[in-house]
Protein backbone atom coordinates (compact mmCIF):
# COMPACT_ATOMS: atom_id res chain seq x y z
CA UNK A 1 0.00 0.00 0.00
CA UNK A 2 1.26 3.79 -0.89
CA UNK A 3 0.08 6.78 0.46
CA UNK A 4 1.01 9.95 -0.95
CA UNK A 5 0.75 12.62 1.61
CA UNK A 6 0.34 16.21 0.23
CA UNK A 7 -1.17 17.85 3.24
CA UNK A 8 0.57 20.11 5.61
CA UNK A 9 -0.09 20.39 9.54
CA UNK A 10 1.72 23.40 9.66
CA UNK A 11 -1.52 25.67 9.31
CA UNK A 12 -3.77 23.60 12.24
CA UNK A 13 -3.72 24.95 15.77
CA UNK A 14 -3.99 20.86 16.86
CA UNK A 15 -5.38 20.62 20.72
CA UNK A 16 -3.02 17.44 20.70
CA UNK A 17 0.02 17.68 18.79
CA UNK A 18 2.32 14.65 18.98
CA UNK A 19 1.00 11.07 19.25
CA UNK A 20 -1.13 9.35 16.48
CA UNK A 21 -1.95 11.09 13.90
CA UNK A 22 -5.24 10.36 12.01
CA UNK A 23 -6.12 11.22 7.93
CA UNK A 24 -8.76 10.30 5.71
CA UNK A 25 -7.62 9.18 2.62
CA UNK A 26 -9.15 8.84 -1.13
CA UNK A 27 -8.74 5.83 -3.09
CA UNK A 28 -6.63 6.01 -6.19
CA UNK A 29 -6.56 3.00 -7.13
CA UNK A 30 -6.18 -0.84 -5.47
CA UNK A 31 -3.00 0.41 -3.71
CA UNK A 32 -2.51 4.35 -4.17
CA UNK A 33 -4.11 6.61 -1.61
CA UNK A 34 -3.64 10.23 -1.08
CA UNK A 35 -4.54 12.18 2.10
CA UNK A 36 -7.50 14.41 1.67
CA UNK A 37 -6.73 16.56 5.23
CA UNK A 38 -3.38 16.81 7.25
CA UNK A 39 -2.63 13.57 9.16
CA UNK A 40 -2.99 14.95 12.60
CA UNK A 41 -2.31 13.65 16.37
CA UNK A 42 -5.62 16.29 16.94
CA UNK A 43 -8.29 13.40 15.69
CA UNK A 44 -11.34 15.77 16.01
CA UNK A 45 -10.25 17.02 12.11
CA UNK A 46 -12.16 13.88 11.36
CA UNK A 47 -15.19 14.99 12.19
CA UNK A 48 -15.20 18.29 9.82
CA UNK A 49 -14.94 15.83 6.95
CA UNK A 50 -17.46 13.26 7.94
CA UNK A 51 -19.79 16.07 8.24
CA UNK A 52 -19.79 17.62 5.50
CA UNK A 53 -19.72 14.53 3.96
CA UNK A 54 -22.68 13.27 5.08
CA UNK A 55 -24.37 16.54 4.44
CA UNK A 56 -22.49 18.85 2.17
CA UNK A 57 -22.34 21.37 4.35
CA UNK A 58 -19.37 23.12 4.35
CA UNK A 59 -17.12 23.03 7.67
CA UNK A 60 -13.80 24.23 9.14
CA UNK A 61 -12.40 24.91 12.47
CA UNK A 62 -8.64 26.04 13.56
CA UNK A 63 -7.03 26.53 10.11
CA UNK A 64 -8.62 23.45 8.77
CA UNK A 65 -11.57 24.06 6.25
CA UNK A 66 -13.29 21.21 4.41
CA UNK A 67 -15.67 22.94 1.68
CA UNK A 68 -17.32 20.74 -0.03
CA UNK A 69 -17.98 17.05 -0.07
CA UNK A 70 -15.79 14.94 -2.29
CA UNK A 71 -17.23 11.19 -1.76
CA UNK A 72 -14.53 9.56 -0.37
CA UNK A 73 -16.79 6.92 1.07
CA UNK A 74 -18.06 4.64 -1.47
CA UNK A 75 -17.33 1.04 -0.05
CA UNK A 76 -15.35 1.61 3.19
CA UNK A 77 -13.45 4.17 5.05
CA UNK A 78 -9.78 4.70 4.47
CA UNK A 79 -7.47 6.22 6.57
CA UNK A 80 -3.61 7.02 7.61
CA UNK A 81 -2.62 6.76 10.85
CA UNK A 82 0.97 7.16 11.80
CA UNK A 83 3.25 8.16 15.09
CA UNK A 84 4.00 12.28 14.38
CA UNK A 85 6.50 14.30 15.48
CA UNK A 86 5.46 17.22 17.97
CA UNK A 87 5.72 20.04 15.55
CA UNK A 88 6.31 21.98 18.60
CA UNK A 89 9.77 20.68 19.39
CA UNK A 90 9.33 18.98 21.84
CA UNK A 91 12.86 16.91 22.84
CA UNK A 92 12.08 14.80 25.15
CA UNK A 93 9.08 13.06 22.72
CA UNK A 94 11.67 13.65 19.19
CA UNK A 95 13.87 11.34 21.40
CA UNK A 96 10.70 8.44 21.72
CA UNK A 97 8.84 8.87 18.65
CA UNK A 98 11.15 5.93 16.51
CA UNK A 99 10.49 4.15 19.88
CA UNK A 100 6.61 4.52 19.28
CA UNK A 101 7.09 4.08 15.28
CA UNK A 102 8.50 0.68 16.55
CA UNK A 103 5.66 0.15 19.01
CA UNK A 104 2.83 0.93 16.01
CA UNK A 105 4.08 -1.64 13.75
CA UNK A 106 4.52 -4.70 16.80
CA UNK A 107 1.24 -3.77 17.62
CA UNK A 108 -0.94 -3.19 14.26
CA UNK A 109 -2.47 -6.64 14.01
CA UNK A 110 -3.67 -6.77 17.83
CA UNK A 111 -4.84 -2.98 17.34
CA UNK A 112 -7.02 -4.73 14.48
CA UNK A 113 -7.88 -7.42 16.75
CA UNK A 114 -9.53 -5.18 19.09
CA UNK A 115 -11.54 -3.22 16.45
CA UNK A 116 -12.77 -6.35 14.63
CA UNK A 117 -13.76 -7.46 18.42
CA UNK A 118 -15.91 -4.00 18.90
CA UNK A 119 -17.16 -4.84 15.29
CA UNK A 120 -18.40 -8.26 16.26
CA UNK A 121 -20.10 -7.22 19.57
CA UNK A 122 -21.50 -3.72 17.57
CA UNK A 123 -23.23 -6.64 15.11
CA UNK A 124 -21.26 -5.06 12.04
CA UNK A 125 -21.03 -7.16 8.84
CA UNK A 126 -17.79 -6.12 8.38
CA UNK A 127 -14.51 -5.51 9.92
CA UNK A 128 -11.44 -3.43 9.88
CA UNK A 129 -7.82 -4.15 8.30
CA UNK A 130 -5.01 -2.43 8.94
CA UNK A 131 -1.99 -2.63 6.44
CA UNK A 132 1.75 -1.07 6.63
CA UNK A 133 2.43 1.49 4.16
CA UNK A 134 5.14 3.84 2.88
CA UNK A 135 7.42 6.32 5.17
CA UNK A 136 5.94 4.69 8.67
CA UNK A 137 2.15 5.07 7.62
CA UNK A 138 -0.38 2.38 8.31
CA UNK A 139 -3.37 2.71 5.92
CA UNK A 140 -6.84 1.41 7.70
CA UNK A 141 -9.78 0.31 6.04
CA UNK A 142 -12.52 0.32 8.05
CA UNK A 143 -16.75 -0.36 7.74
CA UNK A 144 -18.82 2.05 6.37
CA UNK A 145 -20.89 2.39 9.92
CA UNK A 146 -18.18 4.82 11.22
CA UNK A 147 -18.48 7.38 9.15
CA UNK A 148 -22.17 8.13 9.68
CA UNK A 149 -21.71 10.51 12.80
CA UNK A 150 -19.08 12.34 14.47
CA UNK A 151 -19.41 10.80 17.27
CA UNK A 152 -19.09 7.36 15.89
CA UNK A 153 -15.46 8.20 14.41
CA UNK A 154 -14.63 10.00 17.49
CA UNK A 155 -15.55 6.70 19.57
CA UNK A 156 -13.42 4.54 16.07
CA UNK A 157 -10.41 6.60 16.69
CA UNK A 158 -10.50 6.95 20.79
CA UNK A 159 -10.61 3.16 20.81
CA UNK A 160 -8.03 2.56 18.17
CA UNK A 161 -5.27 4.79 19.67
CA UNK A 162 -5.81 3.21 22.99
CA UNK A 163 -5.50 0.34 21.99
CA UNK A 164 -1.70 0.72 20.65
CA UNK A 165 -0.71 1.16 24.45
CA UNK A 166 -2.76 -1.20 26.04
CA UNK A 167 -1.08 -3.66 27.74
CA UNK A 168 -3.76 -5.94 28.96
CA UNK A 169 -6.25 -8.34 27.26
CA UNK A 170 -6.50 -7.47 24.23
CA UNK A 171 -10.39 -6.96 23.69
CA UNK A 172 -12.52 -3.90 23.68
CA UNK A 173 -14.12 -5.21 27.33
CA UNK A 174 -10.12 -5.22 27.79
CA UNK A 175 -9.93 -1.96 26.96
CA UNK A 176 -13.05 -0.27 28.79
CA UNK A 177 -13.05 -2.54 31.87
CA UNK A 178 -9.20 -2.11 32.47
CA UNK A 179 -6.74 0.21 30.23
CA UNK A 180 -3.54 1.20 31.44
CA UNK A 181 -2.14 2.81 28.69
CA UNK A 182 -1.26 6.77 29.00
CA UNK A 183 -2.75 9.54 31.06
CA UNK A 184 -4.80 11.33 28.29
CA UNK A 185 -6.17 8.12 27.08
CA UNK A 186 -6.92 6.84 30.24
CA UNK A 187 -9.29 9.57 31.06
CA UNK A 188 -11.06 9.80 28.09
CA UNK A 189 -12.03 6.07 28.04
CA UNK A 190 -12.98 6.99 31.98
CA UNK A 191 -15.37 9.02 30.96
CA UNK A 192 -16.76 7.04 28.14
CA UNK A 193 -16.69 3.45 29.13
CA UNK A 194 -20.04 3.42 30.57
CA UNK A 195 -21.45 4.84 26.98
CA UNK A 196 -19.72 2.69 24.77
CA UNK A 197 -20.67 0.14 26.46
CA UNK A 198 -24.70 0.95 26.36
CA UNK A 199 -24.02 1.28 22.61
CA UNK A 200 -22.26 -2.04 21.97
CA UNK A 201 -24.77 -3.55 24.18
CA UNK A 202 -27.23 -1.72 21.65
CA UNK A 203 -25.66 -2.49 18.46
CA UNK A 204 -26.50 0.23 17.33
CA UNK A 205 -23.76 3.23 16.92
CA UNK A 206 -24.47 7.27 17.71
CA UNK A 207 -26.27 9.32 14.77
CA UNK A 208 -25.51 12.99 14.32
CA UNK A 209 -26.70 14.65 17.25
CA UNK A 210 -26.22 18.07 16.46
CA UNK A 211 -27.48 19.28 13.12
CA UNK A 212 -26.43 22.68 11.00
CA UNK A 213 -29.09 23.79 8.37
CA UNK A 214 -27.38 26.88 7.24
CA UNK A 215 -25.00 26.80 4.00
CA UNK A 216 -22.35 28.76 5.94
CA UNK A 217 -19.39 27.36 7.58
CA UNK A 218 -20.11 25.31 10.58
CA UNK A 219 -17.38 23.97 12.81
CA UNK A 220 -18.57 20.19 14.36
CA UNK A 221 -15.09 19.79 15.53
CA UNK A 222 -16.31 19.41 19.52
CA UNK A 223 -19.05 16.96 18.89
CA UNK A 224 -17.28 13.46 19.24
CA UNK A 225 -17.75 10.88 21.62
CA UNK A 226 -17.47 12.79 24.60
CA UNK A 227 -20.06 15.11 23.66
CA UNK A 228 -22.92 12.57 24.18
CA UNK A 229 -21.77 11.79 28.08
CA UNK A 230 -24.35 15.08 28.70
CA UNK A 231 -26.49 14.51 25.76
Amino acid sequence: MHIIDTQSRAKLSEGRTSGMGFGFLRKKDESNFETIMPVSPCKDYLNEVVYTENTGVPTSAYGFKYDKKLDIFTDNVFMAIKMMPDKRGNYNYANSLSGDQKKLKNQAKNIEKIMNDLEEKLGLSNRTYIFEANDNFFLVKAPLDWRMSTHAISMYTLILRAALTHKGEMTIQGILDSYDGIQMEKSMIHATAKLMKEIIEKKELPDQKIKHDSSTHFSPHNYGIMHLINY
